[in-house]
């Protein structure tokens, strides 16, 4: 069914899609079908021209915890699953992009996004993760995604945001009007303390990235920088390099271990339902999130002597904001091969 070559397990096209399916249906099974909402009757194609190397790339399902339910679908290739010495298949989205993407050294992850609710298929958005803080190959990555406009303003943004802060990651979207650019930073994990102690530094840091919010704004991102999780911050960034008026604020749940499924989002952790609740309370939230603890899994798929092991685990939630008001809250659930 595959091989597994210095610990990294290599696999065909129809292992990855079969792979795929059955993450699908793990995560959908006993009820938690009501998460996801109809199944896309196009996933399988996407996801099968959204990859490169060898590798099973990493799937992110972003799903709403309140309203009609739907999911949308990110796919992850990561830099050590490329080889720069293997032809790319000119069959999937932007194969110039993931050309490019081989060659980079601080780079960690490109990733094909789909907007599957809102029945784009063909047109992803490309998003890139990173490993340092130069803004040269943020600015590189998008003349090459073909949004060479934006490359100035992410310059801008990332000349003015606080020091103590990582910009992990960039994306561009060709079919959404409103976003011309997407940044998120990670603030260090002393600065996170300092937001849930101060508000005035939160407030004097994001205003230095270009947002100007209210009090109860403020007093909401405060509480969940008090949370246990690692806080980040999603600015959509217009032309000029300035923030637009909405901002995401996402809690990170620990990565598992490689045996072991992700068990920081259990319905039982007093800190996961002070969250929840809080959300619920917001009008953010229903009670379909107690279903996603089910979403972390852990299975095996043997063939003969080979086996080979996958598994699902909550790994964001994300609330929206704009300067005066809260908008919507989100679910990432993340599944790959370990």
């Amino acid at each position: 069914m595959y091989n597994r070559v210095y610990g990294v397990v290599i696999m065909k096209d129809p292992e990855r899609l079969l792979i795929y399916n059955l993450i699908y249906a793990e995560l959908t099974d006993d009820g938690r079908d009501e998460l996801f909402g109809k199944r896309s009757g196009m996933d399988n194609a996407v996801f099968s021209k959204s990859y490169a190397g060898y590798e099973f790339p990493e799937v992110w399902f972003e799903l709403p915890l309140i309203g009609d339910p739907w999911y949308d679908l990110h796919v992850a290739t990561s830099k050590s699953a490329v080889d720069e010495k293997k032809e790319i298949d000119e069959e999937i989205f932007n194969p110039g992009l993931f050309h490019w993407f081989i060659r980079q050294n601080r780079v960690r992850q490109l990733i094909m996004s789909h907007d599957l609710s809102k029945g784009i298929f063909n047109a992803p958005a490309a998003q890139l993760l990173v490993s340092d803080k130069d803004p040269a190959i943020g600015c590189a990555f998008l003349e090459e995604a073909g949004n060479h406009f934006a490359a100035g303003s992410y310059r801008s943004f990332v000349g003015r945001i606080p020091q103590r802060w990582f910009p992990c990651y960039l994306g561009t979207f060709p079919e959404r009007n409103d976003v011309n650019l997407r940044v998120e930073c990670i603030p260090d994990r002393s600065m996170q303390k300092s937001y849930a102690s101060d508000k005035k530094v939160l407030r004097d840091d994001l205003e230095r990235a270009g947002l100007v919010i209210s009090d109860e704004m403020l007093s909401f991102i405060s509480y969940m920088a008090e949370q246990p999780f690692p806080i980040e911050f999603q600015f959509n960034v217009n032309a000029d390099g300035i923030p637009a008026p909405i901002l995401g604020v996402s809690l990170r749940f620990m990565l598992p271990t490689p045996k072991t499924a992700h068990l920081a989002f259990l319905e039982d952790n007093d800190n996961v339902i002070s969250l929840m609740n809080k959300l619920c309370d917001a009008g953010l939230c229903d009670d379909r999130w107690r279903l996603l603890p089910g979403c972390a899994f852990l299975k095996r798929l043997s063939a003969g002597e080979m086996s080979i092991e996958f598994g699902g685990y909550i790994s964001f939630i994300k609330v929206r904001m704009t300067c005066d008001r809260l908008i919507d809250a989100k679910t990432y659930i993340v599944a790959d091969v370990i």
